[in-house]
């Protein structure tokens, strides 16, 4: 099955949800821009609803296939849940939380396809053609532009620096974040709060306003960033994190205590660049290449791994896990 037509109109509905611009929690919603936001979430689930349909006819093929019954009788069975969800919320008029579940929805059954075809494949010994985790790249990239938000709030500012140019400072990271195509990836929620803040920070700064305000300004955007650091709780990206901890462990581990592998080493440090996000600390190393020696980030790289052991309750997920639950959402939107 060939779900690309699918992610695509997922990706424009994200897009064009939210990003209504004018749209805002301090206002009521013109009746025009809730007339745009329904027809977008009626088509959103209505093509949900077909992939789903067109799924179970693709099940009524596979299941009869040696090993398959079992796989594909939990996958039709969180079908049937999924739009039986669907239809509910349909009748409810919920409109927000349709199109949430409706892209969720989206999500899940890829997740589920590639589940039953890599199965397939794995079963004949061909090579596989789906990938299970197909979100990681864009959760990595999503981390990384999130990384380079972070940074534009120092644990230390300096007591010479102004409400103003923080302000500033943050307004044109936002910039930056907004104008890039990982922008459309990023959750809805988290899209519409940060065109929130640009709008506020703007507002402030081209009306000259009270420090007092300037400073509530800066403390809700600020607290609102940090809370984006949640993005490094993603199954996808823990796994992703778990396995790559352990080679660069091993490779930095025979090389000169003293030796600068971010500046000597072009394997490591793409490698390193895939964790960007994941650590403040690693972070800042990133920026001083010519400094960082491998026994030092061979200590940043034990830290973050006993953090996400931490974070996981000594539990980190499985990339099996596809197999028990074939649609799980993985943390996706």
């Amino acid at each position: 099955m060939d779900l690309t037509s699918l992610r695509e109109l997922a990706q424009r509905v994200r897009a064009n949800d939210p990003s209504l611009h004018s749209l805002s929690f301090f206002r009521t919603p013109t009746d025009a821009e809730l007339a745009d936001l329904k027809a977008s979430v009626d088509q959103l689930a209505k093509t949900a609803d077909r992939a789903a349909e067109e799924l179970l006819m693709h099940l009524e093929v596979v299941a009869s296939e040696p090993k398959m019954e079992d796989l594909c009788g939990i996958v039709r069975a969180e079908i049937d849940i999924e739009r039986s969800r669907l239809g509910g919320l349909r009748k409810s008029g919920n409109t927000w939380e349709l199109g949430v579940a409706a892209v969720a929805t989206m999500s899940r059954l890829g997740k589920a396809t590639a589940a039953i075809e890599n199965t397939l494949c794995d079963l004949r010994g061909v090579d596989r053609r789906l990938s299970v985790h197909e979100g990681l790249e864009v959760a990595l990239a999503i981390r990384k532009a999130y990384a380079k938000l972070w940074s534009a709030i120092p644990a230390e500012t300096g007591g010479d620096t102004t409400v103003e140019k923080k302000l500033r400072r943050g307004a044109t990271a936002m910039a930056s974040l907004v104008g890039r195509n990982v922008f459309l990836d990023l959750r809805a929620t988290d899209r519409r709060l940060l065109l929130e803040s640009q709008r506020r920070i703007r507002k402030w700064l081209a009306s000259g306003g009270t420090s007092e305000d300037g400073d509530q300004l800066w403390s809700d955007f600020s607290s609102f960033v940090s809370l984006l650091r949640l993005i490094n709780q993603r199954s996808v990206l823990i796994e992703h994190d778990l396995q790559l901890l352990p080679e660069m462990q091993a490779h930095l581990g025979s090389a000169d205590p003293a030796s600068k592998p971010l500046l000597e080493d072009v394997y490591c440090r793409e490698k390193i660049r895939r964790l960007r996000g994941r650590s403040s600390v690693l972070d800042e190393m990133l920026k001083r290449p010519d400094e960082v020696t491998s026994q030092e980030l061979l200590q940043a790289l034990g830290a973050i791994e006993i953090e996400i052991f931490g974070s996981t309750m000594g539990q980190p997920m499985k990339p099996s896990r596809i197999n028990n639950n074939a649609m799980d959402s993985g943390g996706s939107e």
